[in-house]
């Protein structure tokens, strides 16, 4: 679907019947259609996730903790914070994935190496390692995000860095 959006916002964008705005919002509203003379002008992402070149900006939004996601019936599922040393005893799964962002990966694999290859379980696609945390077969690491339904649970990790949020524009669209 990220594809898809993509596709049509520049199909979109080279009609002249059609003009194309960017505002994002939290707790501010920024309109940042100056950015995007062209869609392909401004990407969304974590900072360590798209190389810069000389002609790119990083503007960041905002910061991300990591957090463990686990199933509400899990036995950490009340807890406020997590230390990562303390899913060492847990099964792990590891998304391999673009969706997921690098950092998350890597600690993912951090832990899963510290367990036996028995308790972890490789996904390719973030929809089926949040199926396996839901089907309680382990818990996994991913930026904090908020879930419609109440059966998964974020616990923030201590002492990892929070993920940097933000946009890649280019200095020339200005």
């Amino acid at each position: 679907s990220v594809l898809y959006s993509s596709v049509m916002a520049c199909v979109l964008a080279s009609m002249s019947a059609v003009q194309t705005s960017v505002v994002a919002f939290d707790t501010q509203i920024m309109d940042l259609t100056p950015l995007c003379a062209d869609p392909v002008d401004l990407l969304f992402g974590f900072q360590d996730d798209i190389p810069l070149k000389n002609d790119i900006i990083y503007q960041e939004l905002f910061r991300i903790p990591l957090c463990c996601i686990v199933p509400d019936t899990h036995p950490y599922a009340g807890r406020t914070e997590l230390a990562k040393e303390e899913l060492y005893l847990e099964n792990m799964v590891v998304c391999n994935s673009y969706a997921v962002p690098l950092k998350a990966a890597e600690m993912q694999n951090r832990i899963a190496q510290h367990i036996p290859p028995e308790s972890t379980y490789i996904c390719d696609n973030l929809q089926a390692l949040l199926t396996l945390v839901r089907a309680g077969y382990g818990c996994s690491i991913l930026p904090q995000m908020h879930f419609i339904s109440s059966d998964i649970r974020i616990i923030p990790i201590t002492g990892s860095e929070p993920l940097s949020y933000g946009i890649f524009y280019r200095k020339n669209a200005v």
